[in-house]
């Protein structure tokens, strides 16, 4: 039956997971973020992510430039000050794109990237010396999601997908900036400051000015 078959069962576990997914608290925000900051924090997720996965390869060391994208943030478009839940981020980020590492040639690189304003990008320390010194016949990476690597493949041909994030199991990019935040990224709730206990003043303190007390006759 239904039961037996290997992909609804995935299925049903993947969405089993999904079900407890949007109450998880992953950290603190400790400061309103906008639109921009939320897919700039996203693009710096990916490239951290990227460059932690694939940066000590010999084919790629060096040569990760930036991580982002066109990066859609969805509505309420805003993460306010406080706990952030998965179910809130899955709101912002909503999109089912796996993140990939693409290979882009240095030419490329320098018109779509660097003198573009289309994506949202984070330069690693790598990534900025690259910067200002591309040389138009070499290869170099960049860590984006598959909605932005198939749409400039298929209309401009660049973005070559060399790897997945994770080959088994799909990774999107909302999962790397989950973990950023689970590490503290978005910073951490103020402590609370122990209140230190105010002395009671003496209501009298020279009881020589106490009136006498009218005893009721």
């Amino acid at each position: 039956g239904m039961q037996d078959d290997p992909i609804v069962n995935a299925l049903l576990q993947k969405h089993e997971s999904d079900l407890e997914k949007p109450n998880e608290i992953l950290g603190y925000n400790d400061t309103y973020r906008d639109y921009d900051t939320l897919a700039n924090a996203m693009a710096q997720a990916m490239y951290t992510a990227g460059e932690a996965r694939w940066g000590s390869n010999p084919k790629y060391a060096g040569k990760i430039v930036c991580g982002g994208g066109y990066l859609n943030v969805r509505s309420p478009y805003y993460l306010p000050v406080g706990d952030v839940s998965y179910g809130e981020l899955y709101s912002l980020f909503m999109f089912d794109n796996p993140v990939t590492l693409c290979s882009v040639s240095g030419y490329r690189l320098q018109r779509q990237f660097i003198d573009s304003t289309n994506y949202y990008c984070y330069y690693g320390a790598n990534g900025e010396s690259i910067k200002n010194n591309v040389d138009i016949n070499e290869t170099y990476y960049v860590v984006v999601d598959t909605y932005c690597a198939n749409y400039n493949f298929s209309r401009m041909g660049f973005l070559n997908i060399v790897e997945y994030y994770d080959e088994e199991k799909s990774v999107f990019d909302r999962d790397l900036l989950a973990d950023y935040i689970r590490e503290g990224g978005f910073g951490e709730p103020k402590p609370t400051p122990t209140p230190t206990p105010t002395p009671t003043p003496n209501p009298n303190p020279d009881d020589s000015t106490v009136p006498m007390r009218t005893i009721p006759q």
